[in-house]
């Protein structure tokens, strides 16, 4: 698993919490998907994370999460990252190939036999040391099951998902905005990190081009931003402007001979 985070709103998604398990460990987190246990089991740090990002009136249940279930519309999507064999790797680099997972509320959320209007949320603490082979752990229970179809190839020894439809979205799959952080990604390509570097890069460059270059093309182009944001912007003296007119005084030199 790459990241999991809490996405809000159905039309226009977008992230209130997530953590991306590239920032910290380079092979993510291990997610092991596991239909008999009945919720998604995450680490303490996790865990603290996401009931934080639920919305008002939630609170720590007995190791799980509670919410009012009149607030059950407002509960967010999980959504997960997920890396797909097309990733590949290049002297340590990360490709970054990955499938975007959402799991909505009417997978993980039921409601309490034992409380009345209070609903119960499937994504329980797994407490501090929740590993697997000495790496940070999501079990992916029955919520995921829920939202996606599962296949496993024995013979290439690879799991396919896809999202199926979510009973509260009228036959369609649940959308949710992508948890991975851009910038702060580890050894993970990021696109857009890439192209705010470059961009940085082009403007610098830009800069010193046009700013002091002395070939035809500079000048033209100093000329025209000139035309636009006034005379003597970006015009640097040149060996042939006239100097200032005033005479200067010499000191006669008193010092002895």
């Amino acid at each position: 698993m790459r990241a999991i985070g809490l996405s809000y709103g159905k039309e226009s998604p977008s992230l209130r919490m997530s953590f991306d398990f590239n920032y910290a460990f380079p092979f993510g987190a291990a997610a092991l998907l596991d239909s008999g246990a009945g919720a998604i089991r995450v680490g303490a740090g996790i865990w603290e994370r996401i009931m934080l990002g639920m919305p008002n009136g939630c609170r720590q249940d007995a190791g799980a999460i509670g919410c009012p279930c009149k607030d059950k519309e407002e509960l967010p999507t999980l959504s997960m990252s997920l890396e797909t064999v097309a990733a590949f790797y290049v002297l340590g680099l990360d490709s970054g190939a990955d499938i975007i997972v959402c799991v909505p509320p009417s997978a993980y959320v039921t409601k309490s036999q034992t409380k009345s209007d209070w609903c119960e949320l499937a994504i329980v603490n797994g407490g501090e040391h929740h590993t697997i082979f000495d790496m940070e752990a999501v079990v992916l229970g029955l919520p995921f099951f829920r939202s996606v179809s599962v296949t496993f190839d024995a013979a290439n020894r690879v799991v396919g998902v896809e999202p199926v439809a979510d009973a509260s979205s009228l036959g369609q799959a649940a959308v949710c905005s992508d948890p991975k952080n851009w910038w702060s990604t580890g050894r993970r390509f990021s696109p857009k990190r890439v192209v705010v570097a470059l961009m940085i890069v082009i403007m610098i460059g830009s800069y010193v081009f046009v700013g002091f270059s002395q070939s035809r093309t500079a000048e033209r182009m100093r000329a025209l931003l000139e035309s636009v944001l006034g005379p003597g912007t970006l015009s640097n003296p040149s060996p042939n402007e006239e100097r200032p007119s005033t005479q200067f005084m010499q000191m006669a030199n008193r010092n002895p001979e």
